[in-house]
């Protein structure tokens, strides 16, 4: 566990292009974590993935929030709030060497707040099949399973 003092830096979509790095390991993770994805994970990239951020949060808003340890991201959340008012914790990683810090919890705290604070409703999260800590973790802050939505695979 690291011990050095984390800084958190907060915007809009002006910080995407900070996440990058992170965001590609966040893909990797679900990659090699979850096989039955791994080849239509292969195929996204990180410009379509901010196109459709952008996209979502059109007429919406946006929220970038970046951990940092010593300068470096080690962590980010995105939050978006779609044109017609629903919330979504849409994407969130947090580097191996500093999990169980407590970093997460902060950005699903933070995130919350943000969306109840822009009166979004519903606030939802997708969470890849299998990712039982990010379940618990998501469970633990209020959050409830409503479907299982299945999606067909050749």
């Amino acid at each position: 566990m690291n011990s050095k003092a984390v800084n958190f830096l907060s915007g809009g979509e002006e910080l995407l292009p900070e996440v990058e790095d992170l965001w590609l390991k966040l893909k990797d993770f679900h990659i090699e974590n979850f096989s039955t994805w791994s080849e239509s994970l292969r195929g996204g990239n990180f410009t379509d993935r901010v196109s459709g951020l952008k996209e979502s949060a059109q007429n919406g808003a946006l929220l970038v929030e970046i951990a940092q340890v010593e300068g470096l991201n080690i962590a980010f959340c995105i939050s978006v709030i779609d044109k017609v008012g629903a919330g979504e914790l849409a994407s969130l990683f947090v580097d191996q060497e500093h999990r169980q810090q407590g970093i997460a919890l902060r950005f699903v705290q933070r995130s919350l707040q943000w969306l109840k604070e822009h009166k979004a409703v519903p606030i939802y999260i997708d969470v890849m099949a299998g990712n039982v800590a990010a379940l618990k973790l998501y469970e633990k802050e209020g959050f409830v399973q409503r479907v299982h939505r299945l999606e067909w695979v050749e």
